[in-house]
């Protein structure tokens, strides 16, 4: 018997996973010649917004109605970005990267007026990480802008914009409450209180930290952007995170948020540091760090949504090799360098999508809800 919840993350958690399936695979199918264009623009466009773009979406819909205490994403607002996502697929089979980039921005957007929609009429104040929102929106939608009005066109600023900024505001902000309490640290405030009107300010000046970071790099100081990059998620994560303290409980939840977050360090402060394959080194944030904490992000949610026990948190092998496959995923991409073609590369996509495909195996049943 199926008895299946409309909750927005079911529908958008399960099409972001056969989107990263659909993401890896057109380097596979580039390698053995069934691609007739080269698929670096459309993988990198299908790992946002199509893989990562749904898990947030999935969650900011769930989370938001429930921190504003207001109505809940009803199916009109599911099915767009389920139709958005789907146009995604298709630009990219037909090659098509530069309105795939518009669609992104029309994707942004969306998700700017469903919280802005909730926050309007919110029953109580969020907490002080919702001050790093405004600047994911802002400058995630400026992306697309920038991209289509400035004269070079240039990608790179495009990902910049709607893809590292947007993320690592949105994992900084909602991750202010939500870590401690994935990663079970003492005195962990739920997402749903309020927050504190006094503590705003010190959030503001966290986040125009982190957000000008982002400016040096745009004016292609790149080094010095990534070290108070470092610098800021160093700080962040011992004062707001709280990764370093001891967890009442272990959990292997929380240990993917720990790698996570440690990954993101080491990537940047690599690249800091170093002036070789930027790209490769990328995947140490792409993939040791933005997948495997939207992973466990997306535990916590089915978990706790879908009415089975949070001990599994603590207790379940398959949340450990859903951590060592993006782990060695993560590593086989940067041993691969600028290598495309080789069976490094081949190797971490295959890795890749097995661990993809362990989670979805294991929690596919609470996902949808679906009972023997």
């Amino acid at each position: 018997m199926q008895n299946k919840k409309f909750d927005p993350y079911s529908f958008l958690f399960s099409l972001g996973l056969l989107s990263a399936f659909f993401g890896v695979s057109v380097w596979i199918a580039f390698q053995r010649v069934y691609l007739n264009f080269f698929p670096k623009q459309i993988h990198g466009g299908l790992m946002f917004s199509a893989f990562l773009w749904p898990f947030t979406a999935g969650f900011l819909m769930t989370a938001i109605p429930k921190m504003t205490r207001t109505q809940p994403a009803h199916f009109i607002e599911v099915a767009l970005p389920f139709f958005l996502v789907i146009t995604q697929w298709a630009l990219s089979l037909l090659d098509k990267p530069q309105l795939s980039y518009a669609l992104y921005g029309i994707q942004i957007f969306f998700l700017i007026s469903f919280i802005g929609r909730r926050f309007r009429s919110r029953g109580q104040t969020p907490f002080e990480g919702f001050v790093f929102i405004p600047f994911a929106f802002v400058f995630g939608l400026f992306g697309p802008i920038y991209y289509f009005l400035s004269s070079s066109q240039n990608l790179s600023f495009f990902y910049i914009f709607s893809g590292q900024i947007f993320v690592l505001n949105l994992v900084c902000g909602l991750g202010s409450r939500l870590i401690p309490i994935l990663t079970r640290v003492p005195q962990a405030i739920n997402p749903d209180v309020a927050g504190v009107r006094s503590r705003f300010l010190e959030m503001f000046l966290f986040a125009a930290f982190l957000n000008s970071s982002f400016v040096f790099e745009f004016f292609r100081m790149n080094q010095l952007a990534y070290a108070i990059r470092v610098l800021f998620l160093i700080i962040f994560s011992i004062r707001h995170l709280k990764v370093f303290l001891c967890p009442m409980v272990r959990s292997y939840v929380g240990w993917g948020i720990r790698v996570s977050i440690f990954s993101i360090i080491l990537g940047y402060l690599l690249l800091a540091i170093t002036k070789g394959n930027q790209l490769a080194l990328f995947h140490l944030v792409f993939i040791g760090g933005f997948t495997l904490i939207t992973m466990m992000v997306a535990t916590r949610v089915t978990l706790a949504h879908g009415g089975e026990s949070l001990d599994l948190e603590l207790n379940s092998k398959w949340i450990v090799l859903v951590v060592a496959l993006l782990f060695v995923s993560m590593l086989l991409r940067v041993l691969a360098f600028s290598d495309l073609l080789g069976w490094t590369l081949f190797s971490s996509a295959i890795v890749f999508s097995l661990a993809l495909g362990t989670w979805f195996f294991r929690f596919y049943r609470t996902l949808w809800l679906i009972k023997d």
